[in-house]
Parts: structure tokens; sequence; C-alpha cells
């Protein structure tokens, strides 16, 4: 009996090490998934920002034409 509740603890403790394990694994993938979308963001700006100015420097070229 007492042979049986220890393999039944052990695998106890071995799920709840598994589980910190993963936890810890969705932790580190939520945070690079942060930083992404962080990073998609900061594109997204810097590409409406491109777009304005690609329409200011059309907007002057037209001035120049004949």
């Amino acid at each position: 009996m007492n042979d049986e509740k220890t393999k039944m603890m052990k695998s106890i403790e071995s799920i709840s090490d598994i589980t910190h394990e993963s936890v810890a694994s969705t932790e580190e993938v939520s945070a690079s998934a942060q930083q992404q979308l962080a990073g998609i963001n900061k594109v997204s700006v810097m590409a409406n920002e491109l777009k304005a100015s690609a329409k200011t420097l059309k907007d002057e070229v037209v001035k120049f034409k004949i």
C-alpha cells in the first residue's frame, strides 16, 4: 500500500513540476508576443508617417511640373 502511495505522490509531484514549467513557458511566450505587438505598432506608426511624407512630397512635386 505504501508503495502505491509513494508512486501516486511522485506522479502528482511530476504533474506539478510539468505544470509549473508550462506556466513559465506560457509567460515567456506572452512576453514575446507583447514585444512583437509593440514592434508592429511602431512599424504601423512609422508607415503612416511615411505615407504622410510621401503625400507632402507628391504635392510639392506637382508644383514644379510644366
